[in-house]
């Protein structure tokens, strides 16, 4: 899990669990609220998707990637982009740019941890 802290503050202010599975992501729960990993296939590490919300209300959101398996964009299910993200050698980033504030309570990164 992660915690974030403020300054005069003795509780954290944001909590976020990670539940994972080796390697990979498997999910994240941020304020009760919980976002599902989707692989390509059982032993890849290559997202597909991501599946925020409780069951009946989902949002389904699809990664968009490199020929590396690095996620270079995410998009909704009309096809807009809410998230992108150009790397540079080593996996580093040379640009990051959100679209939607959906992408603002779990951003996904090269090892799937949250910045």
């Amino acid at each position: 899990s992660k915690e974030v802290y403020q300054r005069d503050y003795p509780e954290p202010r944001r909590r976020v669990l990670f539940h994972w599975q080796g390697l990979r992501l498997l999910q994240e729960v941020q304020s009760g609220l919980a976002s599902l990993y989707v692989y390509a296939t059982p032993d890849s590490y290559e997202p597909l998707a991501r599946i925020d919300g409780s069951m009946g209300r989902e949002v389904v959101q699809y990664f968009h990637t490199n020929l590396a398996g690095l996620p270079e964009q995410l998009t909704d299910a009309n096809g807009n982009a809410i998230w992108r993200n150009d790397y540079q050698g080593w996996g580093g980033d040379t640009l990051r740019v959100e679209q939607s504030t959906a992408c603002s309570r779990a951003k996904f990164s090269v090892s799937g941890s949250v910045p």
